[in-house]
């Protein structure tokens, strides 16, 4: 469920039973699992959390809101909105939100050997990597297709025109919500989950992001149900950060 995310959990053994127990790495898990055991609740379903996150990395303070039984892109959009609402209604303003697909990325992935290792590349959008790997096709550029419907053409010529349809459709969404995005076609996530239309919120006062989040139609059939979703994650450590550096020059 976690990917490569797991290694920098926290875990426990309990010497008596053998069973492992690790600190809360990740809220969306959580929830599904939780609504999956929830037996009777009516769908769509709107869940907000708000709490920390441990890791080797350090502890840090999320909330977000997840979007349950909800297949349509709309839902995608909502989430982006209700991101959007409240870093607004806390004063950061200046956000552009990036928005992409893992299913150009996912798709690339699925003909190659070296499938972590690309992966990694375009999570860290590792140009020379990618240029290495691809030499000139357009897949060693695709982390500088960023912008406006004009880098979705692209998209056609690789084989990817139901992608195409699905950003065009949230894009529009956000522009009539007067949301500032962007298209970034390599966009993806550094948890394995996703299934269609992520996103992150930045800021340029600082390099990593302020929310983020996309689809995960799959992640409840871990847990033995069906319930497609989608939701968004705020960090709350971050937000400070850009809060706090706003009156400086």
């Amino acid at each position: 469920m976690l990917g490569d995310r797991a290694r920098y959990a926290i875990t426990f053994k309990d010497t008596r039973t053998g069973d492992l127990l690790s600190l809360r790495l990740d809220f969306t898990t959580q929830v599904v699992r939780s609504v999956v055991r929830l037996k009777g609740l009516q769908m769509p379903l709107g869940v907000y959390y708000f709490g920390s996150v441990v890791s080797s990395e350090g502890e840090a303070i999320h909330t977000g809101v997840e979007l349950l039984g909800e297949r349509d892109l709309k839902g995608d959009c909502d989430v982006i909105l209700a991101i959007n609402s409240l870093l607004k209604g806390l004063g950061v303003e200046d956000i552009t939100v990036s928005v992409g697909h893992v299913g150009v990325v996912e798709g690339i992935l699925s003909s190659v050997d070296d499938r972590e290792k690309v992966r990694r590349a375009f999570l860290e959008k590792d140009l020379t990597y990618l240029r290495r790997r691809f030499g000139r096709s357009p897949v060693a550029d695709l982390p500088l297709m960023q912008g406006g419907e004009e880098v979705l053409g692209i998209l056609d010529e690789m084989g990817f025109g139901r992608v195409k349809e699905d950003l065009l459709r949230v894009g529009r969404m956000l522009s009539e919500a007067g949301v500032e995005f962007l298209y970034d076609l390599s966009e993806i996530r550094d948890l394995p989950y996703y299934t269609g239309v992520v996103f992150e919120v930045f800021h340029p006062r600082i390099g990593s992001p302020l929310a983020g989040g996309g689809r995960y139609d799959r992640l409840s059939k871990v847990f033995g149900s069906d319930i497609p979703s989608t939701g968004g994650t705020v960090y709350v450590d971050r937000v400070v950060e850009v809060l706090r550096l706003r009156g400086s020059p």
